[in-house]
């Protein structure tokens, strides 16, 4: 098993309400976020809300299903009404 609390941070995965950084990947976490940017379309499905999900920092996201499957958000943020 894999202690946690030993792996080093690698990159921010998202901010706080006051923009400092609340979670963090690991090198290999990391890679494979970026792997599949490259290689799919890379979808998060969340129970964040709207506001939360915009601190995420997973870059290029072509949608995201958001507040418990309740808000779809489009490329630009906005939520989709269709």
């Amino acid at each position: 098993m894999v202690d946690e609390l030993a792996l080093e941070p690698f990159r921010t995965g998202a901010l706080d309400r006051s923009l400092t950084p609340r979670s963090f990947m690991t090198e290999e976490q990391a890679m494979l976020v970026d792997w599949l940017l490259e290689h799919a379309d890379l979808i998060p499905v969340t129970a964040r809300g709207t506001e939360e999900i915009s601190r995420v920092q997973i870059p290029s996201v072509p949608r995201a299903v958001t507040t418990h499957g309740a808000v779809i958000l489009r490329p630009d943020g906005t939520p989709d009404s269709d």
